[in-house]
């Protein structure tokens, strides 16, 4: 689960959204009132989520997000209006006030997932090379290869496009063709 941050300039407005949140489950780290003080919160925490107005005594919402860390997501709550005729920069979410509880809390638990898959992902491909590819992907692929190019007379770059020819034809992954083309080999 992500920790949240809540940042409002009134302290009304933001004992009003950490109490709705902690009430709903959502395990709320820090309330604040400055774009400042939260970013010192999202250093200590990590990652996180960070829910906060348009208006902050000491910056906008947006000059907050520049200097937000990357494994933070950030949530607007405000009017509509205060966007004037531009759109929110992508990657802020937004919340338009005002709204009922229950929209607020559908729309923080919807950032929340999209916060989590999005955390899952980067640890997935942080265990992978620049390829995109773990190391056992890899080694699997040399070795197809070679037995490729030492029975079929291939080339490792033909080899390599046979191995793409046959995982596109069969709608698998570059791995999965691999495995069935090694193991066919082992069998014969």
């Amino acid at each position: 689960m992500a920790n949240f941050i809540v940042c409002f300039h009134k302290p009304k407005d933001a004992n009003l959204i950490r109490n709705l949140l902690g009430h709903a489950g959502f395990p709320v780290a820090c309330s604040c009132m400055s774009g400042a003080r939260a970013l010192e919160a999202c250093d200590k925490l990590g990652s996180g989520i960070l829910v906060c107005g348009y208006h902050l005594p000491d910056m906008l919402c947006t000059e907050l997000y520049e200097s937000l860390p990357r494994a933070f997501s950030m949530m607007v709550m405000c009017p509509p209006k205060l966007w004037g005729p531009a759109l929110p920069p992508e990657g802020i979410e937004t919340v338009d006030l005002p709204a009922p509880g229950t929209e607020i809390l559908q729309r923080v638990e919807e950032a929340e997932l999209r916060f989590e898959r999005r955390r899952e992902r980067e640890r997935r491909n942080s265990r992978r090379g620049r390829s995109g590819r773990s190391p056992e992907e890899l080694l699997l692929l040399a070795e197809a290869k070679t037995l490729l190019m030492h029975r079929k007379h291939l080339n490792e770059s033909e080899a390599h496009k046979y191995l793409q020819k046959l995982a596109m034809d069969t709608g698998q992954s570059m791995a999965e063709t691999a495995a069935r083309v090694k193991l066919s080999f082992q069998t014969n």
